[in-house]
């Protein structure tokens, strides 16, 4: 059964934003939703007010409402005496405007009641309703956050793949087969450089390693255009690229206090 592919993060450029980003999107996030919310938020406090004041100017008229009847009745009860009533009939109005008294004072606690019921109802509902606006604002700035998120996270993998598109532009492509010929050229010098034969130079034989130490760049640079001349199969970049191969390599080991190898000399210097 053939696999199937996996993607890891480098091929779908994935980045990670830094604690410092997050936390500013998050405060714009916070503060566009604070400013959209803001007026529900106020009219929500402000039904407090209302309620309560409601029932304020109820309670107000209920005890002006009953202390009105009071008095009506107690001057009724004051008028009887000049109303030429007398014996039973004058004590029956008194008993009737007196116990009309009575219900008029007893009915207070009960509108009142009734009175306060309302309002905590209405205090019950506007809490709620206060609740549930301070949700949806939280609510919408953590999606206002999640969704500045996804679009950072897409702005910085595009600049990932563009950088990552740039590198790849300005790297140098090299023909595994030139590069592959140019080794074998620069073994096969440094070989015949580690024997050290003479060679002649215009009328005189010196050693190899005096005509070319190899310690300079410019010495360097000489034998990729000897190779270049001689060898066949690739060119003056291919030979210069697999000089800086060597070079690197052979300072890598130098730093890791590794032994070179024999044969291969030093690096550069210049």
């Amino acid at each position: 059964m053939a696999r199937i592919p996996v993607v890891g993060t480098k091929d779908v450029h994935a980045a990670q934003l830094s604690p410092e980003l997050r936390r500013l999107l998050y405060r714009r996030a916070k503060g566009a939703n604070r400013r959209e919310y803001a007026p529900v938020l106020q009219a929500d406090r402000q039904a407090f007010g209302g309620i309560n004041q409601a029932y304020q100017n109820e309670a107000s008229s209920v005890r002006g409402a009953s202390q009105m009847t009071e008095e009506m009745l107690a001057q009724a009860l004051q008028g009887l005496k000049a109303s030429g009533l007398s014996g039973k009939y004058l004590q029956q109005a008194t008993s009737e405007l007196t116990s009309r008294q009575g219900d008029a004072a007893a009915a207070v606690p009960f509108l009142l009641s009734d009175a306060r019921e309302a309002r905590s109802s209405a205090l019950t509902d506007a809490r709620q309703q206060l609740a549930q606006d301070r949700a949806s604002m939280l609510q919408g700035t953590a999606q206002d956050f999640n969704s500045s998120l996804e679009s950072a996270r897409g702005d910085a993998s595009q600049v990932l793949k563009e950088q990552e598109e740039a590198r790849s532009s300005a790297s140098p492509k090299f023909d595994s087969e030139a590069l592959s010929n140019a080794r074998l050229a620069l073994r096969s010098a440094l070989s015949k450089w580690s024997e050290n034969p003479t060679i002649k130079v215009g009328d005189e034989e010196i050693p190899l390693q005096q005509y070319n130490p190899l310690q300079t760049k410019d010495q360097w640079l000489q034998l990729a255009h000897e190779l270049e001349k001689e060898y066949g199969g690739f060119d003056l970049r291919d030979v210069n690229h697999v000089i800086a191969e060597l070079l690197t390599d052979r300072q890598k080991k130098l730093h890791e206090g590794r032994l070179p190898q024999p044969g291969v000399p030093g690096p550069g210097r210049g």
